[in-house]
Parts: C-alpha cells; structure tokens; sequence
C-alpha cells in the first residue's frame, strides 16, 4: 500500500512539475518573464524594466573602458577605486565585469531562458539543450548594438592573443567544463605554483565554485586530464569537449563517442 501510495505521490510531483514548465515554455514563446531578477542598470516597475540612471553610467564606463583597451581587471579596480558597488551592494568583482560585457541584454533585447532547472532546486546554464527566446526592443537600451559588437570583437581579439602567448596557453583551454552545473572551468595556477614563480602547476576550477555560485565539484589538476586522455588514448584535436566530475572525466569526441576516466 505503501508503495503504491508513494508511486501516486511520484506520478503527481511529475504531472505537476511538467504543468509549470508548460506554462513557462508559453509565457518564453509569448516574451513574458516569470521572474524579476536584478540587473545592474535596470529596475522593474510592474512589468516593465526602467533604467537606474546612476547604475546605466557604471554599465557604460565598463564598455567604455573595455573598448578603449583597458582589462576586466584594470576596470575593476578603477571601479572599486571610486567606491561603486555591485547590484548586490559589495565592492565590484572581477567576474561581474566579464558577465556585464557578455550580456547583450544592455542594448534592449530580452533573452529568456538562459538557464533551466535538470532536477528540483538546481540549474544549469543553458548551452542547447533548451530552446531560448529573444525579444527585440523589449526594455530601453543602455548601449547601442555597435558598443556591444566592438566588446565582443575586443574579447575574442584579446582571446586569440592569449592563445598564442605561450606563457598562458594551455592545451585544453576552451575544452573543460563542468559535468555537475555546466558551467564552463578555468585554469589557474596553484599556490606553491605562485609561490615558486613558474607555471609548472595548473588546476581547473569551475566558474561557478569559482565565482561562489554554489557549484561543489573537485578542482582537478591539469597533469591528471593530460594523464587522463593519454590512458585512454586520445588526441587533443578530436576531443570537443571534456566534462568534469567528482568522481571521473567524460571525454565527448568530435565524432560523437564519449570516453569515461575514473577519478582516483
């Protein structure tokens, strides 16, 4: 009886949790939002997003500055420099920077679903899997279109530099990502690496435990990825992606196989 009573329970939570995502999939098609999260130049009055003038400066002295030549690190010290606050009212960090100059939102447009909840209470950044839903002309812009297409072409100029300074390549650079919340993983040099001034020590840490987003997966050193496809075989130009566990690494090839490593 118990069981039974249990699969009825089970059968509804699943009826139940596939209602609102209907509902959410329709209001996404329709170019409503279900949710007024904040964004650093914007407030919400009723359904409407208005601009925060004070706010708008700092987004546009961010561009600005960018474009201009500076590094996300530099702005971010000019901006703690002048005391402004994040939208959460803490001193600007560095990767708050980079997220304001991805975000295409500023020049108006609305883009709906960048995210979706794999399981109760967790999300993952939609890279695919998901449709998204963009909505033209939906808020008033606080940079124009062209602003925002010189940052990226600024970033992706700056990327490529980077890849080929040798100090800083790294072979799985753009590769590694997070298996557990999907977001992307950077390189960073341990601290006895620091200490000892070379770059012979490199770990991979998820963005989002980077960034305290609440992600928990294990750090992994880049010697044991490296280890990792040389036991199984691979060759770095037909791995498209590697995503990292707790307990193993999966290898997706380019021709569509997946390889498993087994943590130790």
């Amino acid at each position: 009886m118990l069981s039974i009573l249990a699969s009825f329970a089970q059968e509804e939570s699943t009826s139940l949790s596939n209602n609102i995502k209907w509902t959410f999939q329709k209001k996404f098609r329709n170019g409503e939002v279900h949710s007024h999260q904040k964004m650093l130049g914007y407030a919400w009055k009723g359904d409407e997003m208005v601009i925060v003038p004070e706010e708008a400066e700092t987004v546009r002295f961010i561009f600005n500055s960018y474009i201009a030549g500076k590094s996300t690190g530099e702005i971010t010290k000019e901006l703690a420099a002048k005391g402004i606050k994040s939208v959460r009212g803490k001193p600007f960090p560095q990767s708050s920077v980079v997220r304001i100059l991805q975000n295409e939102q500023y020049t108006g447009c609305l883009i709906l679903q960048q995210s979706y909840n794999y399981c109760p209470k967790k999300q993952k950044l939609n890279y695919g899997e998901m449709p998204m839903y963009r909505v033209d002309d939906h808020h008033p812009a606080i940079i124009s279109a062209d602003t925002f297409r010189l940052a990226m072409e600024m970033k992706e100029k700056r990327g490529r530099a980077a890849e080929r300074d040798p100090q800083f390549k790294r072979i799985f650079t753009g590769l590694v990502w997070c298996g557990k919340c999907g977001r992307k993983a950077s390189w960073h040099r341990s601290p006895q690496s620091r200490k000892r001034g070379d770059m012979s020590s490199t770990i991979w840490i998820c963005n989002g435990r980077n960034n305290r987003k609440g992600c928990d997966c294990r750090n992994i050193q880049d010697r044991d990825i490296q280890a990792a496809a040389t036991s199984l075989g691979l060759e770095i130009n037909k791995i498209d992606r590697i995503e990292v566990y707790d307990e193993r690494l999966k290898f997706r090839l380019r021709n569509g196989r997946a390889e498993t490593w087994r943590r130790k």
